[in-house]
């Protein structure tokens, strides 16, 4: 069965399903119907990127799962895994009372799921994920969960980059809850490190000018060594205040957080739902062609 045979079942039983709930009007089921049926001609000469926009635009007026699963499918072909994915997470969450598209949704997730790996952030809810450059949302229960390609990818947390390499198949877990506490910038670490030795140098200081006037005899030869050491003494003791006032600077550290903006930033998540575009985790979209793609069988 192709993909196109699978889309024209799903819209064949979208006029028995209904389109809507009841609480949309006449007019907006009408809109939402020529939406659809624009979707299904522009699938069928497999002009994707139209199709996907026509069922996003069908899906905001009258939202279907139905319409939903055509939606996947279309960004499938597209290339982006991680959008067909997502809107089909969302379906089931949405319409877990309707049996017979639950089981094609259901259906076509375990075929992604074969292809694809989930990734599975845990990280407070403040911190900014995102992978491949692209900011990730969370989900309902306050994680953060992707399903990606297999290979390569990069993950941020905050200021913290790895990479991830991922199988088909899998999934990886990884926590960053407390990120917030335990992880501090280079600079500031810097800084504290030169801090410490400086106030450590002082005390040093003070104990040598101690030492001094209690072990030399001469008083000229005490006073020297006493105000040798105090002088070093208080000029540890201001470069340690000052270093510790630089890395608690909270100016300094916006400044720095402005300039790690500017040099990596994080693109903004284009929910497929919505906007019936490619999430942007596909940097180089191209049609998909396995033969494990076919539409959902009625």
């Amino acid at each position: 069965m192709t993909v196109m045979f699978g889309a024209v079942v799903v819209a064949l039983s979208l006029a028995s399903a209904g389109l809507d709930p009841p609480q949309v009007s006449p007019p907006v089921r009408e809109q939402a119907s020529a939406r659809f049926t624009a979707a299904v001609e522009a699938f069928a000469v497999k002009d994707y990127s139209q199709a996907a926009e026509d069922f996003a635009e069908a899906n905001a007026l009258a939202s279907h799962p139905n319409t939903m699963i055509n939606l996947a499918l279309a960004l499938e072909q597209l290339g982006d895994l991680s959008g067909a994915w997502w809107v089909l997470t969302r379906a089931t969450r949405r319409f877990s009372d309707e049996p017979r598209s639950l089981k094609l949704a259901n259906k076509e997730l375990r075929s992604l799921a074969s292809r694809t790996f989930l990734i599975h952030l845990q990280a407070p809810s403040s911190a900014r994920v995102c992978v491949d450059g692209v900011r990730i949302p969370q989900d309902p229960a306050g994680d953060y969960r992707m399903a990606l390609p297999p290979g390569a990818h990069t993950v941020r947390v905050g200021d913290v980059r790895l990479g991830v390499d991922g199988e088909a198949g899998t999934e990886r877990v990884l926590g960053f809850e407390r990120i917030e506490e335990l992880l501090v910038p280079l600079e500031r670490r810097a800084v504290t490190a030169m801090a410490a030795s400086a106030a450590g140098l002082a005390a040093l200081s003070t104990g040598l000018a101690l030492g001094a006037v209690a072990a030399h005899g001469s008083p000229r030869t005490r006073a020297g060594l006493g105000y040798s050491a105090a002088a070093v003494g208080v000029a540890a003791t201001g470069t340690a205040i000052a270093l510790a006032v630089r890395a608690r600077n909270p100016e300094r550290r916006a400044q720095r957080a402005s300039e790690r903006r500017e040099v990596e930033p994080c693109a903004p998540f284009i929910d497929p739902e919505l906007a019936g575009q490619p999430t942007g985790l596909q940097p180089k979209p191209g049609p998909f062609t396995d033969a494990a793609s076919s539409g959902p069988a009625s």
